[in-house]
């Protein structure tokens, strides 16, 4: 995966919501439009007769920010505008809205208001009933122990646990291993990596 372009991930079935969503997940300067389309502006979908059309790409901008919840004032706005809630709800849009076999989403509910918090961890799990990979990196414990059904637990850049027995693991006991107090036998954690 190092090796591939962000089109060759995406054409693989991979999508990113990243931990810096203004630096990373967004160009904040430019419209929503230019955001949303991002991903899908070189396909057929947006176009007519060869060219980007600007009524789909508005009508297919306000499809997603509606669907999750967006509040903004036009489609022309740019994404500097919106709260930190809402420029994270427009990623988790733009993503999910593409359909990855493979969704990565690096601390999707840091910084942002408990209502977006609880609207993009329904989404998480919509995902997961629909059959689709989550990997999910959060800080937050009790995030992690309510949308996982496995875990791994890194600590200094090592992984040292591995939890299938997710409803029945506390904080506490994710808090030894992520401390270094705790660790899995190697073989367990290398058949992790197999299953």
């Amino acid at each position: 995966l190092t090796n591939l372009s962000v089109l060759k991930r995406q054409e693989a079935g991979i999508s990113h919501v990243s931990e810096d969503r203004l630096k990373y997940g967004t160009a904040p300067k430019l419209s929503l439009e230019d955001n949303m389309i991002s991903k899908v502006y070189y396909t057929k979908r947006l176009k007519t007769g060869g060219l980007i059309d600007s009524k789909k790409v508005t009508a297919f901008t306000k499809g997603i920010l509606d669907e999750f919840l967006v509040k903004y004032d036009n489609t022309k706005q740019s994404v500097s505008e919106l709260s930190g809630g809402n420029v994270q709800k427009l990623v988790v849009g733009r993503e999910y809205d593409y359909d990855p076999e493979l969704l990565i989403m690096n601390q999707p509910t840091r910084g942002i208001d408990v209502g977006a918090i609880e609207f993009i961890r329904k989404r998480i799990v919509e995902m997961r009933q629909k059959q689709k990979a989550i990997l999910l990196v959060s800080a937050d414990l009790s995030e992690v122990l309510s949308l996982s059904d496995t875990i791994l637990v890194m600590h200094e850049g090592r992984i040292v646990g591995y939890i299938e027995d997710v409803k029945n693991t506390s904080e506490n006991e994710l808090g030894l291993y992520m401390l270094g107090v705790k660790e899995d036998a190697r073989e367990r954690i290398e058949g992790a990596y197999c299953e």
